[in-house]
């Protein structure tokens, strides 16, 4: 909080994520530190507000560095996957309301919408780009992004249908590949990563693509890793809710 203070924000909004991915693995534990951040920023005099969201399995499809970039792209021109786009509006919508700039979130969400859509959250996103000296042109085209030398579809090893999702266990995999680091000497491989193609909720036969799996180096234990990473049952199960609480 103290270093958004200092870079002169006059509001903030958090997202506080709960589930086996997050740090808050309770909705109670994540709800109390929401409070607590919301409570902290306005007795520095700053406006503030937080959404609790769920971590109960990977935000969108891609985990890895370039894979979750080049997502982030597709988002910015009005496609991506429906839960990075629906969380990206809500937390647009919230930090509209709090700067002024929105009466309502619903007039929020609409503008924050036309912006997605129309093309101008991206322009806008490549003049920062720009600005920072990077590579807009490449990223536009997608060849300033790194590709893996492998990829490899992980089946789901029985029929079913979703239950859960490692997530931790996925990060923790995926920190193993290269795409994160455990200290901060280690390199960052960026090509390499997950996109899951499974959500919590879904049924699959046996043999369909539960995740695909990008590496640099071959290794042909890692699959079975990240399929084990998914746990298949028989009964029908609702997929959890995305926004699970606001608070301020």
């Amino acid at each position: 909080v103290s270093k958004k203070i200092a870079e002169g924000a006059g509001a903030l909004v958090y997202d506080v994520k709960c589930g086996s991915g997050a740090f808050m693995k309770s909705r109670e534990t994540a709800r109390s530190l929401a409070t607590r951040l919301v409570a902290t920023t306005r007795s520095l005099g700053r406006r503030a507000r937080a959404l609790v969201t769920d971590m109960s399995q990977p935000l969108g499809a891609a985990c890895g560095n370039a894979l979750e970039v080049a997502e982030s792209l597709e988002t910015l021109r009005g496609g991506g996957p429906a839960d990075v786009r629906a969380l990206t509006l809500e937390l647009a919508a919230a930090m509209l309301v709090e700067s002024g700039a929105s009466a309502s979130l619903g007039a929020a969400r609409d503008d924050a919408e036309r912006c997605l859509d129309s093309g101008a959250a991206l322009e806008r996103f490549m003049a920062l780009v720009e600005a920072q000296g990077g590579d807009a042109r490449g990223l536009e085209s997608g060849r300033a992004l790194a590709r893996a030398a492998i990829v490899e579809v992980v089946p789901a090893p029985r029929s079913g249908v979703v239950r859960s999702v490692d997530t931790f266990g996925l990060g923790e995999l995926l920190v193993q590949l290269g795409a994160g680091r455990r200290a901060k000497e280690d390199a960052i491989d960026p090509a390499v990563g997950v996109v899951v193609r499974a959500r919590i909720g879904d049924r699959f036969s046996a043999g369909a693509p539960l995740a695909e799996l990008h590496q640099s180096r071959p290794d042909p234990d890692v699959a079975g890793r990240v399929a084990a990473c998914f746990e298949l049952g028989d009964e029908a199960l609702a997929a959890p809710e995305l926004v699970l609480e606001r608070i301020g």
